[in-house]
């Protein structure tokens, strides 16, 4: 289990808006209020392939020049065209440079959920 929100808030989304990914969306079409259900998402319906055109090297400049910096940590940023923040896994450090995997950390995996449908709006 990565993650869960057994007696928190339910996870909340519009079909076809593309909240969630493809896999979870479709897995609950069809379901009924107070449904469960498991279900088995494959790659390419969940957060796709791993891809190694999303490993970047980036030079050390800027903020990247005093940051402290860890192998294998995180790096947040904020993408000035879209206004959200994002997250990046530090795979190399450099004086000069920073290698950095934009892939989602469950790129190239399938996934399983456990789904309850708790209401319908």
């Amino acid at each position: 289990m990565f993650d869960s929100n057994v007696k928190e808030t339910p996870v909340t989304f519009t079909i076809g808006s593309h909240q969630v990914i493809p896999g979870f969306e479709n897995a609950v079409i069809g379901m009924k209020a107070g449904q469960t259900k498991i279900v088995n998402i494959p790659v390419d319906q969940a957060y796709g392939a791993y891809n190694l055109a999303n490993i970047y090297v980036i030079n050390r400049t800027g903020n990247l020049a005093t940051m402290n910096l860890t192998l294998g940590g995180m790096l947040t940023y904020r993408d000035p065209s879209t206004n959200t923040m994002s997250a990046v896994k530090i795979l190399n450090i450099t004086p000069e440079t920073v290698t950095i995997d934009a892939n989602s950390p469950l790129a190239g995996q399938a996934l399983t959920f456990t789904v309850q449908l708790v209401s319908i709006n």
